[in-house]
């Protein structure tokens, strides 16, 4: 099961066709955001019952990727696995706010340095 939020994230990372089209498989990238990782990585991993928290995914094409925050949890009857739960949290505006107060802190920082 998925909500729209989570479809609307999977239409954006969606390779697009020469034509414009949805081509075959999704643009997800490692936390460099230039590293391909494969589109089911967290997926796999949960469906294997691992249990994770924070990993930082981009999708989408370059120069319009949203950073996810993807966690998971196993979900388990008694001594036996059932499947998992799988979070994911776009993150990209405060990946974006942070980058803006650490570039902001090395600007003020340089000219209180360099008068």
């Amino acid at each position: 099961m998925t909500n729209s939020s989570y479809r609307h994230d999977l239409e954006h990372a969606t390779r697009k066709g020469s034509d414009g089209e949805a081509g075959s498989g999704l643009l997800a990238f490692g936390p460099d955001r230039s590293t391909l990782v494969p589109e089911d990585f967290p997926l796999l991993r949960a469906a294997r019952g691992e249990s994770f928290s924070d990993d930082l995914i981009w999708i989408g094409p370059p120069g319009d990727q949203r950073a996810l925050s993807v966690s998971a949890r196993p979900v388990s009857e008694p001594y036996d696995f059932t499947g998992s739960v799988i979070a994911y949290s776009d993150v990209t505006q405060l990946i974006n706010a942070v980058a803006a107060k650490d570039d902001f802190l090395a600007n003020v920082s340089h000219e209180l340095r360099t008068p």
